[in-house]
């Protein structure tokens, strides 16, 4: 009896299809893990949201930078021109999402000024924590707060690493 293994092409919907597979995997830890802390945190029903918003914000991205290799392995100028259109599309999207957060659960405080819960300092205070800006002016609330906000601001350095890192591929090589 013989056994006959036909090969699977791969055109990048395998690689797509197997991220999608590792992202479910890891939603099931996520879960997992949400009911273990749900145990310690009864009360705290903000930390849990905090932390599930913080793994899906993570999981999210890591399968978009799985694609993004996928994709841009070799482009051309006008593709690289156009990368940095979407490097700023996802950043906006990012910010946004943060800055809704932010401002519906009330996670920051003021630093010696007052701090008003609406969406114009929450995206305030999303754009400084992205970037790596930080003026102080503005200081999550809680342990949990801290814990997100610490999430955004190592996610806006890894956005910011991986585009580049795909803008010079292009030039190193040629």
């Amino acid at each position: 009896m013989n056994i006959t293994v036909i090969p699977i092409p791969d055109d990048g919907r395998f690689t797509f299809i197997r991220a999608l597979i590792r992202t479910f995997l890891s939603w099931i830890l996520a879960f997992i893990v949400w009911f273990v802390l749900s145990y310690f945190y009864e009360g705290e029903s903000n930390a849990l949201i905090a932390f599930f918003g913080s793994l899906s914000v993570y999981f999210a991205y890591s399968v978009y930078l799985k694609s993004l290799h996928d994709e841009h392995s070799n482009i051309n100028n006008y593709q690289l021109l156009s990368l940095v259109g979407l490097y700023l599309l996802i950043a906006v999207i990012v910010v946004v999402l943060y800055a809704a957060y932010y401002a519906v659960f009330d996670f920051v405080v003021g630093n010696g000024t007052v701090w008003e819960s609406n969406f114009h300092n929450a995206l305030y205070f999303s754009v400084v924590t992205f970037t790596t800006l930080g003026f102080g002016e503005f200081l999550p609330g809680n342990t949990p707060a801290r814990y997100f906000v610490s999430g955004e601001a190592m996610l806006g350095t890894l956005h910011m690493v991986t585009f580049v890192s795909v803008w010079l591929s292009k030039f190193v090589n040629r």
